[in-house]
């Protein structure tokens, strides 16, 4: 099995998925096609969604950052274009998570992850272009997020806020046969687009924030019996389920720690912790093979293989193997690469990665190459962060 490589990284990113994702322009209403079906054919009237856009900026923005291929650029400039101009609230501020096709206005909500995800990628793209305006958007938004989303009263953050910040009911993260009223996805990323946002700016207030999610993290989110992280919390952050997600945990593992060397932030117990999530992921999500499982439900082992969980293992073994030195991180990491491009890689021409593995080795065709959910995050951000480590190793 050969070693993990910059080279290797380098051309997956070059050659298969930044021209993927470049093809889905739209040259005429601006943004990205939202939709692309398993058989390739892309449905160019689909709803733009901010969480993709977003997502698409802070991409080609980390690309370029990478390779400095000026194309790159102009996609950056082309999302956030489309960002500020179609789904920026010109009245109440913050950014709405729908429009048409052609911009028009499909959903006013304000839920606070999308929000995240637009610091996230506002924050990129600032550090490729020094352009000032996206600087104040990401800015203003920071302090509406603190000053509507955050309650005093509940010391939380409120997930779900309607055009006019006004809490609402309509949870994305909500599950019909569950009662919650706060997840921990949300602090996960609020603390990804925090943390990016303080490396171009780095305020002290913000500071402050970033260690109260990473303190909350810590002792809340973090379940010591499961050696992981909770998804679904009641009002007095007590788990109301029984859910695992070994690939957020593996990803919470990376991106908590990337948070505490941002800013600074010693805490050797949280540290530890962050370790023994990696470790424990390696004993019941990873195979022999280097398959990871996504996780657990009601104590069912979802045997699906998700191109998203392998994306993060792939990375937050490596992460673990630069925290503490252990080689056997470095093999893990290695053995979930090249098991992924073996499943994933989508030979077709101009295609990316397939989205889901079925537990008899078919592909699920079910599952398209292009949602709102399933963006150049994932397999983008792998190969970004891996020519890094890799380069500096």
């Amino acid at each position: 099995m050969t070693k993990l490589s910059a080279k290797v990284f380098k051309r997956e990113l070059k050659q298969r998925i930044l021209p993927f994702w470049r093809n889905l322009r739209d040259p005429q209403y601006g943004g990205f096609f939202g939709y692309v079906h398993h058989d390739l054919t892309i449905n160019k009237h689909c709803d733009k969604h901010a969480i993709a856009t977003a997502r698409l900026l802070w991409g080609f923005s980390a690309a370029y950052k990478t390779l400095g291929i000026k194309e790159d650029l102009i996609m950056a400039e082309h999302a956030y274009d489309f960002l500020v101009n179609e789904l920026y609230d010109k009245t109440s501020g913050g950014f709405f998570a729908q429009v048409t096709y052609k911009g028009g206005l499909v959903s006013t909500m304000k839920h606070t992850v999308f929000q995240a995800y637009v610091l996230y990628g506002l924050s990129e793209y600032y550090s490729i272009t020094n352009n000032q305006e996206a600087l104040l958007h990401a800015k203003r938004l920071f302090y509406l997020i603190e000053e509507k989303a955050f309650s005093d009263k509940d010391n939380k953050y409120i997930e779900a806020l309607d055009g006019s910040w006004i809490p609402s009911d309509k949870n994305i993260m909500a599950r019909k046969d569950l009662a919650f009223d706060r997840t921990g996805v949300c602090y996960l990323h609020l603390l990804e687009g925090y943390t990016n946002l303080y490396r171009i700016w780095p305020d002290a207030s913000l500071r402050n924030k970033i260690q109260w999610l990473l303190d909350l993290l810590d002792q809340k989110i973090y379940n010591p019996d499961a050696k992981g992280f909770g998804i679904y919390f009641d009002e007095n952050w007590k788990q109301v389920s029984d859910s695992v997600s070994y690939g957020r945990d593996i990803e919470s593992s990376w991106l908590i720690w990337d948070a505490m060397t941002t800013i600074g932030y010693e805490n050797d117990h949280f540290r530890s912790k962050l370790l023994e999530v990696v470790y424990n992921t390696s004993e019941v999500a990873l195979q022999e093979d280097g398959s990871f499982y996504i996780g657990m439900e009601q104590g069912l082992v979802d045997r699906h293989l998700w191109w998203y969980a392998h994306t993060e293992a792939i990375i937050g073994f490596f992460n673990a193997y630069e925290m503490s030195g252990e080689k056997m991180y470095y093999e893990m990491s290695k053995k979930v690469w090249h098991r992924a491009e073996k499943l994933f890689i989508d030979v077709r021409k101009n295609s990316e990665w397939l989205a889901c593995i079925n537990p008899d080795g078919s592909i699920r065709t079910e599952e398209a190459m292009v949602t709102e959910w399933k963006t150049f995050y994932h397999t983008g951000r792998l190969c970004c962060e891996m020519i890094k480590r890799l380069n500096r190793k």
